[in-house]
């Protein structure tokens, strides 16, 4: 059976570029953009709420969710574009000679979609991570954050749909329960000291909260599909999503995370509520759907997932020491790396396994992009 087909919005992937986007800059100049942090929020319920909408557009068409189908369309989409970047990074460690007993646990751990758990291992401190001299691989915690996400939230849909006499009020409630849970753990950590605000940001279970609040959005949606379908009321939302998104946007301008108990008192949960409105603004049209529904946003975010696996090995093995330059020479230039490489990636990789073409089309791709 084919994959459910659900309704594209440009504005979403506009939603992906500006979460790219704050992300990257955030670990090329945290200098300007101390908060960038608030993108992996935004990340998260977006992701959350796509997930969720895909899984409910099959129980409404098949009656359940097929677990063996999902697990390996997501298998097909993220695998091998992390496998391609674990690979070809290591190559060129292996040959400079910082193949180090880190960089293989951070591989390892990368691989199995636990590297956040690793991290909190061995007490990785992520408001320190823009030492360049650590691994090129820890900012894929935020994809075994995703992946755990993928894993276990579809037996949740799964299981209501089989025993629950109202499926999609069960997936509700379980959404629900689920995402008070994370703010309140979250609290608890912020509350007692349990890790410092590290161990809060890596952790899954209160990372949950906001993915799980992108969830509730599209069973809300799936409920209500008349929900703000009056002039009046998209005319309400788009004004609060316009200064959410502000807001948004401000934050990572002028909060430094390291500094501020703003993270750990909730602020990761509130910048993934604020998301959830702009995704509702966003599938309801508007201004904000046309401000992110601008072309380059649009590209950004159709890319985000290369640009994303590529940024920060591109930022760790590219320095002053080896390439000569300096503040924003560095950065373009980085810059100018990344999106290479994450072009490389997108259509050598992703695009024709995505589509089904298989390692030979990618190969022969590769090969006439070589000669």
């Amino acid at each position: 059976m084919t994959e459910p087909r659900v309704h594209l919005v440009p504005a979403l992937d506009g939603v992906r570029g500006v979460a790219v986007g704050l992300v990257v800059l955030f670990h090329l100049r945290p200098d300007l953009l101390p908060g960038g942090w608030v993108g992996m929020s935004i990340f998260f319920s977006l992701s959350g709420f796509l997930i969720t909408r895909l899984l409910l557009t099959e129980v409404q068409r098949d009656g359940t969710v097929s677990l063996r189908r999902f697990w390996i369309r997501r298998a097909r989409r993220l695998l091998p574009a992390l496998y391609a970047l674990l690979a070809a990074v290591a190559v060129v460690l292996v040959v400079h000679g910082t193949w180090t007993a880190r960089v293989r646990g951070a591989t390892w751990s990368s691989l199995l979609y636990v590297n956040n758990w690793w991290q909190l291992h061995h007490a990785t401190d992520y408001w320190a991570q823009f030492d360049t001299t650590r691994p090129p691989f820890e900012h894929l915690w935020s994809l075994s954050v995703e992946e755990q996400f993928y894993v276990a939230w579809p037996l949740v849909v799964f299981a209501a749909t089989r025993w629950a006499r109202r499926p999609l009020a069960a997936i509700g409630v379980a959404a629900t329960v689920i995402t008070v849970w994370g703010v309140a753990f979250g609290l608890a950590m912020a509350h007692f000291g349990w890790g410092g605000m590290t161990a809060q940001y890596y952790n899954t279970f209160v990372r949950a909260a906001e993915l799980l609040a992108g969830g509730l959005l599209a069973v809300v949606l799936a409920a209500r599909p008349d929900l703000w379908s009056t002039a009046r009321a998209r005319r309400h939302l788009d004004l609060i999503a316009c200064v959410l998104l502000a807001v948004l946007v401000g934050v990572s301008v002028v909060l430094d995370g390291a500094g501020a108990r703003f993270v750990a008192d909730g602020g990761m949960f509130a910048a993934g509520v604020a998301t959830v409105v702009v995704i509702a603004a966003a599938l309801r049209g508007g201004v904000v759907a046309s401000l992110l529904g601008l072309r380059p946003l649009r590209w950004m975010g159709t890319r985000c997932y290369s640009l994303y696996l590529w940024h920060w090995p591109v930022i760790v093995l590219v320095t002053p020491a080896n390439c000569g330059l300096e503040g924003w020479a560095l950065a373009l230039f980085r810059t100018g790396l990344i999106v290479a490489a994450s072009v490389l990636s997108f259509w050598l990789v992703e695009e024709p396994i995505r589509r089904g073409h298989g390692i030979r089309t990618v190969a022969v791709q590769l090969a006439g992009v070589m000669r």
